[in-house]
């Protein structure tokens, strides 16, 4: 049987996994063993469309999402981009109409929860209520909630860390290790033959740490870079061993 397994490292860089690829055993055996290159984005290169894009094949114009925001002409209001909008298919969806076991865990704009043929785990904008349905079906909610201790889609971060930068870490940290659990779980349990997962982890990391580690950065504080400036490795490094299990 042939199954397909696809990671997506949300803001994941080419030239970060270049230059520590030596200390990213999997990755590099994907990259000296598989195939490597640099991909071209959508315009514009945002989360929203570019993830539509990938799981559909379609460019912005065609799924009908170009931004976080989408104007809602049936009720003529501004409104936050959620998965009623991408007017295209997925590609879990044309293997589910054609028989195949899909499983769909944290990709973004999934939210709210469409029928699949398996199970589909809402990933980034999904509200951030413990109320919300977040998975297809819907008990898959609840099994996740007992295995992990209560699942999380996103980590609670302030708007800024200065001066909190290991609550920062350890909440990227948790929510992180929260899904590791809930996809080995997953992919253990379920019988599939299309599983796909999102890891937001680096991206997180690069927004709140890149400055401490680029030291072109205008923020670049040196003493500060002293404590933090191999936090995005050290993330990237969990990743990579996260790939390998």
């Amino acid at each position: 049987m042939v199954r397909v397994l696809v990671i997506g490292i949300d803001g994941c860089s080419p030239d970060l996994i270049e230059k520590w690829k030596d200390e990213l055993p999997n990755l590099k055996r994907i990259i000296e063993h598989g195939v490597f290159g640099r991909m071209e984005s959508t315009i514009p290169p945002v989360t929203c469309p570019a993830w539509n894009s990938m799981i559909t094949g379609k460019n912005p114009g065609k799924i009908g999402v170009y931004d976080w925001i989408i104007f809602d002409r049936k009720n003529k209001k501004l409104d936050v981009v959620n998965y009623l909008y991408q007017r295209a298919l997925s590609v879990w969806d044309y293997l589910g109409n054609h028989g195949k076991k899909v499983v769909v865990i944290n990709v973004p704009v999934t939210y709210p929860p469409k029928k699949v043929n398996g199970i589909l785990v809402c990933g980034l904008l999904t509200p951030p209520s413990a109320n919300v349905d977040y998975t297809y079906p819907p008990n898959i909610k609840e099994e996740l909630d007992e295995v992990v201790g209560g699942y999380e889609i996103l980590p609670l971060i302030p708007n800024t860390i200065s001066g909190r930068e290991d609550l920062c870490l350890s909440e990227i940290d948790r929510v992180f290790d929260k899904r590791v659990k809930a996809v080995k779980y997953l992919m253990k349990k379920y019988s599939w033959d299309f599983f796909m997962v999102v890891f937001y982890v680096t991206d997180y990391v690069q927004h709140y740490f890149w400055h401490y580690m680029d030291e072109s950065h205008p923020k670049h504080d040196p003493i500060m870079a002293e404590k933090y400036r191999y936090v995005i490795e050290n993330f990237y490094k969990k990743v990579d061993s996260v790939i390998g299990e």
